[in-house]
């Protein structure tokens, strides 16, 4: 399982450098931090330090990115309770392995961990599995 991490996180900086490779190539301009949109064609970025920036455009994208919800009976505790990061990066397999959520991020883990040979569990509240796909 060390091989198998240490190659998908290269894998990942490798993709990360290649997209930054992109966008520098074509001219484009990344602000990251938090965005807020204050007006028709306007948000308002804060970086990590704090600043704030307002930028005008007539066409915006906000990369939110994509976030697991949290249960708040299951507090995660890095070890017997994990979140997407740690189902990342596991330091060993385990034998069994239940998966609260059947989105995709929840259903691409038990599908990747019972690969792996891991006797999975998949549980959700909603009445199919991918509940935002088509049955």
């Amino acid at each position: 399982i060390q091989k198998l991490v240490q190659h998908s996180r290269q894998v990942s900086a490798q993709l990360v450098q290649g997209i930054d490779y992109l966008l520098k190539k074509n001219q484009v301009t990344v602000f990251n931090g938090r965005a807020q949109l204050i007006a028709k064609e306007k948000i308002e970025v804060t970086d990590a330090q704090g600043n704030s920036q307002a930028l005008s455009a007539p066409h915006i994208i906000l990369a939110t990115g994509a976030k697991a919800r949290h249960v708040p009976q299951l507090p995660v505790d890095g070890t017997y309770v994990w979140s997407y990061k740690e189902a990342l990066v596991p330091e060993q397999l385990p034998k069994t392995l239940l998966v609260v959520g059947s989105g995709a991020i929840g259903s691409e883990f038990a599908s990747l961990y019972q690969d792996l040979g891991c006797q999975v569990t998949l549980i959700d509240l909603a009445k199919q599995i991918l509940p935002t796909e088509d049955a």
